[in-house]
């Protein structure tokens, strides 16, 4: 009996770690039709970028890990933008709110930096390669940086 526990136990945690650390699949990559037509606060033409981490309703280690890694990336290098509403950093769990997984295709934990103009949102990009960098902070950092800099026309 005590071993059959164990396996289940076993088989359980294994389900578990292998769902949290599955990044999407799919582009990463969409402009859109479908993109809403609510109007967003940021600046005065209504330019913003806001960085999402949605996540599964189950949260483990490396998905907190994930979360507090882009989290503090986005406000660390991106203060004075968070404070004007230029830049703007949300979490959602993806399986309550189904029509932002549809949008951006997740299926897993993930990092999406979604680009608002003139009040609506024109594009996104599903950050899949965080998932691999999140064991080496500095390309972490360098490659969410970049995504959001892009984001927000500051290419160079």
């Amino acid at each position: 009996m005590p071993s059959r526990v164990l396996i289940a136990l076993t088989c359980l945690a294994l389900w578990v770690l292998a769902g949290c650390s599955q990044p999407s699949t799919g582009s990463g990559l969409a402009v859109g039709d479908d993109a809403p037509a609510s109007k967003i606060a940021g600046d005065a033409t209504g330019a913003k970028v806001v960085v999402y981490y949605l996540h599964r309703t189950f949260r483990c280690a490396a998905c907190n890990a994930l979360e507090l890694m882009a989290s503090s990336v986005v406000h660390d290098t991106f203060a004075s933008e968070v404070d004007d509403g230029t830049v703007e950093w949300k979490t959602a769990d993806f399986q309550d709110r189904e029509e932002l997984a549809k949008r951006y295709g997740v299926s897993g934990p993930s990092v999406v930096v979604v680009t608002h103009a003139e009040g609506k949102e024109t594009s996104h990009r599903r950050l899949d390669e965080l998932w691999q960098l999140r064991t080496d902070p500095v390309a972490f950092r360098a490659a969410l940086v970049a995504a959001v800099k892009k984001a927000l026309g500051q290419d160079g």
